[in-house]
């Protein structure tokens, strides 16, 4: 598939034309205007935006999974070359509470998929949060928690680390250099110019591992904003205040029930 940056409106060339390349694919490099997305209730404090690139794998008609995406305004559809026959579905930047609000609609979308024989589990689930308000000692904050937990962050994550989303051996390098990185096949990517990126998930079609995986990386920024110390996460010991922290909040229903699920509570040890 083409990925030329200079492909006409962002689309496929017309070398691609002979492919099985539905037209509504855009190229790699494509970037819409984006539609900020939130809700009625939602305040200044909650405007923290988050998007999604669902990889799927299609093994029938590329054209009748567009339909089902195509339904969706604030969806659209990438190609990628790690991709064998399908694309990404790639989101607009939503608020948590929109995203909880069209909980139900993306069940629907992750099911007829589903339907259509498509699969995700092969592929990956990246998630954008904004990095505009993030101040440096929180980038290090949130980066740390992140590479300190990495055994945790594979079963959360559900699947080990690849090269596509690489953790940190923190013991070879300053605690401090932490959100440093050239490198953006990491499991924290920085180097997209207004979004930090969680690249760890794996993809998948069952709506409350793609819940809880959002409700997660929103956690880990809060929780990672003013909720605890660089030392505490350096010694190994933020997961019990972590877990403590999203028990104590009403916001993350999913993975709440996400990680009792997978025995990953308080109490959880790396085997």
């Amino acid at each position: 598939m083409c990925q030329n940056p200079e492909e006409m409106n962002g689309y496929f060339c017309e070398s691609c034309a002979e492919e099985d390349v539905d037209r509504r694919i855009h190229g790699y490099c494509y970037k819409p205007t984006y539609n900020f997305l939130q809700t009625k209730t939602d305040t200044a404090d909650h405007k923290l935006y988050f998007g999604f690139e669902l990889e799927i794998e299609v093994s029938d008609s590329i054209s009748d999974a567009c339909d089902v995406v195509d339904r969706f305004s604030y969806l659209y559809m990438k190609s990628d070359s790690t991709i064998n026959h399908g694309f990404e579905i790639v989101s607009h930047p939503g608020t948590l509470n929109y995203w909880q609000q069209e909980k139900e609609a993306i069940g629907g979308l992750l099911k007829r998929l589903e339907n259509l024989d498509c699969e995700a589990e092969s592929q990956g689930l990246h998630v954008h949060i904004s990095k505009g308000l993030m101040q440096e000692g929180h980038r290090i904050r949130f980066q740390s928690f992140f590479d300190a937990n990495k055994e945790l962050m594979a079963e959360i994550a559900r699947r080990e680390n690849c090269g596509y989303s690489k953790h940190k051996d923190l013991s070879r390098c300053n605690w401090k250099n932490a959100a440093n990185n050239p490198d953006r096949y990491q499991a924290v990517n920085w180097q997209n110019l207004k979004t930090v990126e969680i690249r760890m998930f794996q993809g998948t079609l069952n709506l409350n591992e793609f819940m809880a995986s959002i409700e997660f990386c929103h956690a880990a920024y809060q929780f990672t904003k003013n909720q605890v110390s660089l030392a505490t996460i350096a010694n190994g010991n933020s997961w019990k205040p972590f877990y403590a922290f999203i028990q104590h909040h009403n916001r993350y229903p999913e993975l709440g029930k996400y990680l009792v699920a997978r025995g990953l509570t308080e109490d959880w040890q790396c085997a």
